[in-house]
């Protein structure tokens, strides 16, 4: 690890089942240096009792351009401070115990720690966004609460009176463990086991003159960039949303 230097990773953060959008909390500086010291605290891979979930968190790096250069993985699970670190094309891996590296890979998706929320937006649609959100996981065997990370407007298009907000929350479970059963289609857990669901695209709210018409992925939006002129009436609105 001596031989890496900052300037030539590439760093990619993504949680299991999905999510490798390039976590913020992970740069190449702050990964190499604790990578570095942690080099130092190989465990014997015959010591150790297994890893929780494994692979529930995994940061990507590569030395040099991600298209030619091997990938290496570091990976780490429930298992406080061990991380185990692997190279593509090489069989078999390396086990670190190291806080601090553990720390960095577990809060690497922390990004909804603080809520961005518009109030009155919310409190204005409460009831719509409450039963979609309640609903979720209506059908599962375990015991969920969710909270509301994000609700903000994202788009609005005056000639048709159509306002379109995104609505993010997260799920957790008690017991925590339970949540991670769910795991699945871009869904990611943070670092206090709360699953963020990304059911096919963002989860967003279609609002007509003021009432709201229902939530739909945002990629069924006519409103989306480099797309032709949005369609000439509510109706038609609706139905290209699949809300008619």
């Amino acid at each position: 690890m001596a031989q890496l230097e900052a300037g030539s990773l590439n760093v990619y953060g993504y949680a299991m089942s999905g999510q490798a959008d390039g976590s913020p909390n992970v740069t190449a500086e702050n990964l190499l240096s604790l990578l570095r010291s942690a080099i130092e605290h190989q465990v014997d891979k015959e010591k150790i009792d297994g890893i929780s979930y494994p692979g529930l968190w995994t940061v990507e790096f590569y030395e040099g351009d991600h298209n030619t250069a091997p990938r290496l993985l570091l990976s780490a699970g429930l298992t406080e401070n061990l991380v185990e670190l692997s190279r593509e094309g090489i069989e078999g891996s390396i086990y670190l115990e190291d806080a601090a590296l553990y720390q960095l890979i577990r809060t690497m998706c922390d990004y909804h720690t603080s809520p961005n929320i518009d109030q009155d937006a919310y409190a204005r649609y409460r009831d719509v966004v409450d039963d979609e959100f309640d609903a979720y996981f209506a059908d599962a065997d375990i015991s969920t609460r969710w909270e509301l990370t994000d609700f903000y407007l994202l788009h609005e298009y005056a000639p048709l009176g159509v306002e379109v907000y995104y609505a993010g929350r997260a799920y957790s479970s008690d017991p925590p463990e339970d949540i991670l059963l769910h795991l699945a289609g871009g869904s990611y857990v943070d670092s206090q086991l709360r699953l963020h669901p990304v059911p096919g695209g963002l989860p967003v709210l279609l609002v007509m003159d003021g009432q709201a018409k229902g939530f739909c992925d945002y990629d069924q939006l006519p409103l989306r960039p480099n797309l032709k002129e949005p369609p000439e009436s509510r109706e038609a609105f609706l139905e290209a949303a699949g809300l008619a």
